[in-house]
């Protein structure tokens, strides 16, 4: 039989230390977000910085977890069946970081598809999952949960996780089938589409397969820590997934050199000073607009060799001609 040690401290052990490593991740894709000149908007600002702050504060929680296990009751055994605080508070750090990402990601699937429903459907599916992850985190508050309660959770927990993975897993297909559809037949700008497909929908395949598996693992291995593996570092895995996707975009820039052009339509594709696509400028055809300036010049006392009589029998000689210029054009092309 195994030792209780082993199922309730053992997984807290190893869960702290894989979270303490892709914090260590996220960090450095921090420092490359804020030193790097993206000009990003304030909305993708303050989501970064958000999911940041939640990550800092859900390691820290954790760090304090287990010391609670490991050294405030070094000698008590009785802790083997309690639950501190940061354990029950996990699905709130979850969701608060899986919310936000999905909702960028889904927004994301709106400019490709230009639908709304689509968004509308993601943001709801995201919305009723981040509930049921709230419920869970209020149920083990409210009830006192330890390891022998689980069981009590397990309908809240499945159905969040359940929620969370179809969510994950539809935006990972959408996104791979509208990134397939704007395909253009250039090969530069294939591998970059390919890139963008690698960097997001793979990431996001992952998330719904950590749901997945931690959905199964909490399932079936009830009364024990071993779900903690899975759980405690998945809020740094959306996190990651964020950042890889905004940072990769100046690697983006850097090789299309700004902007690229297309010789069929005669436009420019460029990226906008928040580097994201500025699609709007390529659908801007070359214009021409002809400026046509015409003079006509009159002179009515030019002297010729004709006589001609006017009223009040005064006599002069009067000759008229007109000179046209020529018409000038000037081109400019918008």
């Amino acid at each position: 039989m195994t030792s209780p040690i082993v199922e309730v401290i053992g997984p807290v052990v190893l869960a702290v230390a894989i979270n303490a490593f892709l914090y260590g991740i996220v960090f450095l894709q921090f420092i490359q977000y804020i030193t790097t000149d993206l000009r990003d908007s304030y909305s993708n600002q303050l989501l970064v910085y958000w999911v940041f702050g939640l990550d800092t504060a859900h390691t820290l929680s954790t760090v304090y977890m287990l010391w609670f296990y490991i050294v405030s009751n070094f000698s008590n055994p009785g802790v083997l069946a309690s639950v501190p605080w940061p354990y029950i508070a996990t699905p709130i750090f979850i969701v608060c970081t899986s919310g936000p990402v999905q909702h960028f990601f889904a927004f994301r699937i709106r400019q490709l598809s230009r639908s709304w429903p689509l968004f509308v459907g993601l943001a709801i599916l995201s919305n009723v999952s981040s509930g049921f992850g709230l419920a869970n985190a209020i149920s083990g508050f409210v009830n006192s949960a330890n390891v022998q309660s689980f069981h009590k959770l397990v309908p809240l927990v499945d159905t969040w996780l359940t929620l969370a993975t179809a969510c994950d897993g539809l935006i990972a297909m959408l996104l791979l089938y509208y990134l397939n559809k704007s395909r253009t037949g250039f090969k530069r700008t294939d591998t970059i589409i390919t890139r963008i497909i690698h960097s997001c929908v793979e990431t996001s395949l992952l998330n719904s397969l950590i749901c997945l598996t931690d959905l199964i693992i909490f399932t079936k291995f009830q009364n024990t820590n071993y779900n903690v593996l899975l759980a405690l570092p998945m809020g740094r895995v959306y996190s990651s997934t964020l950042l890889a996707m905004l940072n990769s975009r100046m690697a983006t820039r850097e090789e299309l050199g700004v902007e690229f052009s297309s010789i069929h339509t005669l436009h420019t594709a460029r990226f906008d000073n928040r580097g994201r696509f500025d699609f709007s400028a390529a659908a801007r055809r070359a214009e021409v607009k002809v400026a046509v300036e015409e003079q006509i010049q009159v002179d009515p006392y030019q002297r010729s060799s004709s006589r001609s009589s006017i009223k009040g029998g005064a006599e002069s000689d009067t000759a008229y001609s007109i000179q046209e210029t020529d018409h000038k054009a000037a081109v400019a092309i918008a």
